[in-house]
């Protein structure tokens, strides 16, 4: 079974979990800082996040934003993930 990644975001953070089916295998959340823009931040929470994902030997996943548009900090984490080697 394919692994997923879902990603939720607040104004104050960002949010992940990896799932497999039915079972979360782990999830991570980031609280934005001041100093740096929230996009530049969700850029390198997905990198670390690839890094934790790649550990598991995922190499593709697929990529959940719920109802979020495809913008902004969403799409910040995608790259990050994608630009780490994760395919999705």
């Amino acid at each position: 079974m394919k692994k997923e990644i879902l990603v939720h975001r607040s104004s104050s953070a960002i949010y992940a979990q990896l799932r497999d089916s039915s079972r979360v295998l782990f999830s991570k959340r980031y609280l934005y800082k001041t100093g740096k823009k929230p996009v530049e931040q969700s850029f390198e929470f997905g990198k670390d996040f690839a890094g934790l994902v790649m550990k598991l030997k995922a190499k593709t996943v697929l990529y959940n934003r719920g109802k979020r548009k495809y913008h902004g900090n969403i799409k910040a984490f995608a790259e990050g993930l994608r630009e780490s080697g994760l395919e999705f």
